[in-house]
């Protein structure tokens, strides 16, 4: 099966023509935007409906900020996506505005704790982990994206997205997703700043590790690969897991 992980922001509002101070419109009259117009109504859904459309989203777990307005939004995205026979998880976030309530630093710290609990759940499940970096605050992005960093360096793979209003299909974003055992090779192969001869075509460590920008490969006339060095960004990685090993 395969788990969203979804930050909720509160577009489904604004696209109400909602503003502060004014009262909270009412569940039902959200329910029935999103119901008319998913993929206008919500930033979230939009970004979202594709996966589900296509068989690729069984579960959904969404993270809204603990405000009214959050929480609202929150609870009419998993009623329709509760429609879709989606299962759905609804959290809750501390606000991550400073002087809104209380301290925005730990509100992200809590908010990586949770990102990194559900995926390392759903992975110990089987489940395939995707997070939907649409909605929310950009520091609820910031933060989610770079925990997603985190699994992957820890094992657990993530699919992150992104899909702006103008976009008739998400963008999945190029999170590192560099294992253990690719940096372990890298960190025997490639110990120096010098190129290294290859032999014959990538293989899928190899072609991972020039996918994320970890080594570049020099190519013959014909296409073929002939040597490949560490980028800056692929000698920091393999510097930091070698200091890390015993």
């Amino acid at each position: 099966m395969n788990l969203h992980i979804v930050t909720v922001g509160t577009s489904i509002l604004s696209n109400l023509g909602w503003q502060r101070p004014a009262p909270l419109p009412p569940k039902a009259r959200a329910d029935a935007a999103v119901a008319a117009n998913p993929r206008q109504a919500s930033a979230e859904i939009n970004a979202l409906l594709p996966y589900v459309e296509r068989g690729l989203c069984q579960r959904v777990h969404l993270i809204a900020t603990d405000t009214p307005e959050g929480r609202l939004c929150r609870d009419v995205v998993g009623a329709f996506l509760g429609n879709k026979r989606v299962q759905t998880e609804l959290g809750t976030q501390a606000d991550l505005l400073p002087g809104e309530s209380g301290d925005p630093y730990a509100a992200a710290a809590h908010l990586r704790d949770r990102v990194f609990s559900v995926a390392r759940a759903a992975h110990q499940r089987g489940d395939s982990v995707y997070l939907n970096l649409t909605g929310g605050l950009k520091s609820e992005t910031a933060v989610a994206a770079a925990t997603a960093t985190l699994l992957d360096v820890a094992g657990i793979p993530v699919t992150a997205y992104y899909a702006h209003e103008s976009m008739p299909e998400p963008v999945e974003l190029p999170i590192l997703s560099v294992g253990q055992d690719v940096l372990q090779r890298l960190a025997r192969d490639f110990a120096t700043d010098q190129w290294v001869a290859l032999r014959g075509p990538l293989d899928s460590q190899l072609r991972t590790a020039e996918r994320e920008r970890v080594v570049r490969v020099q190519r013959s006339a014909d296409g073929t690969p002939s040597t490949a060095r560490l980028t800056d960004f692929g000698r920091f990685l393999v510097e930091r897991f070698s200091a890390s090993r015993p």
